[in-house]
């Protein structure tokens, strides 16, 4: 799914924690961002929930522009961490002790694509 979502062919991927909280696990759900033309980023948002950690990788869509010079568009990544106040102490604990280790192997997948 991070290869896809370095060709733009994905848009948004979620990690969640195992219900054990021993691993970090893709969303299967969030494939649905791929499909959306319009108002990805405010559907997504609204579809985070209240009550869950999670991780999630986005593919943002920047313009560009400064003074003098035409404006360009880029695109980006953005890693986020997701743990509302609604969701339990220890899986928010536990989402910020995993970070490291997601980002990691972010990195890893980044440098053998």
């Amino acid at each position: 799914m991070y290869n896809g979502m370095k060709n733009r062919k994905v848009k948004v991927i979620n990690f969640r924690l195992s219900p054990d909280n021993r691993q970090v696990l893709v969303d299967p759900s969030s494939m649905k961002y791929s499909y959306m033309k319009k108002n990805v980023f405010e559907t997504w948002a609204s579809d985070l929930p209240d009550d869950q950690c999670l991780y999630s990788l986005y593919d943002f869509d920047i313009l560009i522009g400064m003074d003098g010079m035409s404006s360009t568009r880029r695109n980006k990544i953005g890693f986020c961490v997701w743990a509302p106040p609604k969701s339990r102490i220890k899986d928010r604990m536990i989402l910020a002790s995993a970070k490291d280790n997601l980002q990691e192997k972010l990195k890893t997948e980044k440098k053998n694509a």
